[in-house]
């Protein structure tokens, strides 16, 4: 998993924390990494969905993953971890703790 670089003229809203998962060196996807954070009392989201995978427009305009590889494989990779102000730090690294043992689980099996 990577975290998405910043600009240097930029700063991280601290809105949501979106990994992109490595999924070539994984034995799974991003829906059993998912799975198992869940099962560790962990919540997960989705928030970026590609536009042109949307039902609108892949019906109106006829759109498919191929036309836009780089959305495509960003949106099969991101996550979207807990992050919260409500978040102690002890929180924040049963999270991160959670993420690297599933992964390294999944990495070891692949």
């Amino acid at each position: 998993m990577l975290p998405r670089a910043t600009e240097p003229e930029s700063r991280h809203a601290y809105h949501l924390y979106t990994p992109l998962l490595m999924l070539e060196e994984l034995s799974v996807g991003r829906a059993e990494i998912i799975a198992a954070l869940e099962a560790e009392n962990i919540g997960v989201g989705i928030h970026y969905v590609p536009v042109h995978q949307h039902p609108y427009y892949k019906k109106h305009f006829g759109f498919v993953d191929s036309d836009f590889p780089n959305a495509t494989f960003v949106g099969e990779r991101t996550l979207s971890l807990p992050l919260s102000p409500a978040m102690s730090e002890q929180d924040v690294v049963g999270v991160v703790a959670a993420l690297t043992r599933i992964c390294a689980y999944y990495a070891a099996s692949a």
